[in-house]
């Protein structure tokens, strides 16, 4: 790349490589979405199985913020390309191209995007707020919406079942009941601060959020099938994500990929469910 191109395209250009990997249907995939066909519509057209399309425009929208959702057509949805990465031309040419910079100098110098490059921000270099930006895009935003949705499911189906007070029949756990009085009481006393939510739901931690899960397993296997793999699933992979994330770390690519995946299994797992 030349030295005219700027930081936020470098940045996108690293995204795309990122996104597609060695995988030639993903170049294909992400090369031919377009505002004007619905992902049915492309799935018959490139004739490339429903999961791996699936799968590859939830890594570029939510993983890569690479595409973005454009409308519902025929009960399909619609993608396109972000503006920025169609300026940028040919994907073939950056997915394989090492991200480089030249200089005014009859030998081009190439320079690593991560070299150090002081941040505004007190202590911090430019890898750090590359790194802020892509757990914000990415890690982050995956664990939000996961999480969020699990609670979600869990307040339906226990509302289904038991009523909208739920939480005083199902909740018998000791420790549970007095940390989120705790911290509700905490965040009565601080009333300039938005609170978490009402539902005491939003005052739990993932550990509660399985607790409930094994609590109620027979009701819950009716919409998880398998509930102790999701328990697996979210107290040893999820959480181990999490803690990172929490402690604002970074995350490599591999383990932002499994969230993904993990996500996206949730999806279709509660595709359709009905509380």
């Amino acid at each position: 790349m030349t030295a005219s191109m700027s930081e936020e395209k470098k940045e996108l250009v690293k995204k795309l490589q990122e996104a597609v990997g060695r995988s030639p249907q993903r170049l294909k995939i992400i090369k031919e979405i377009n505002k004007k066909e619905s992902v049915k519509e492309l799935i018959k057209r490139l004739k490339i199985p429903q999961p791996t399309i699936s799968q590859a425009i939830t890594r570029f929208k939510d993983g890569f913020g690479l595409i973005q959702f454009v409308k519902k057509k025929d009960n399909s949805e619609v993608y396109d390309k972000i503006p920025l990465l169609k300026q940028i031309g040919s994907l073939d040419k950056w997915v394989k191209a090492k991200i480089e910079t030249s200089e005014e100098d009859p030998q081009p110098i190439k320079v690593n995007v991560n070299h150090k490059i002081k941040s505004n921000l007190p202590f911090l270099d430019y890898q750090m707020e590359r790194d802020a930006k892509k757990m914000a895009e990415s890690a982050y935003y995956i664990l939000y919406l996961f999480e969020n949705s699990i609670r979600k499911f869990i307040d339906a189906a226990m509302t289904k079942k038991y009523g909208k007070d739920w939480w005083l029949k199902v909740v018998t756990k000791a420790d549970l009941i007095k940390n989120v009085d705790s911290r509700k009481k905490s965040e009565g006393i601080n009333k300039w601060h938005v609170s978490r939510g009402e539902h005491e739901l939003f005052y739990t931690n993932l550990d509660d959020l399985t607790y409930l899960l094994n609590k109620e397993k027979q009701e819950f296997e009716t919409y998880l099938g398998d509930v102790d793999l999701w328990i697996i699933k979210i107290n040893k992979e999820t959480k181990l994500s999490r803690n990172i994330v929490d402690h604002h770390n970074p995350l490599p690519q591999r383990e932002i990929n499994r969230l993904l995946q993990t996500l996206e299994d949730w999806k279709r797992q509660l595709k359709g469910a009905d509380c």
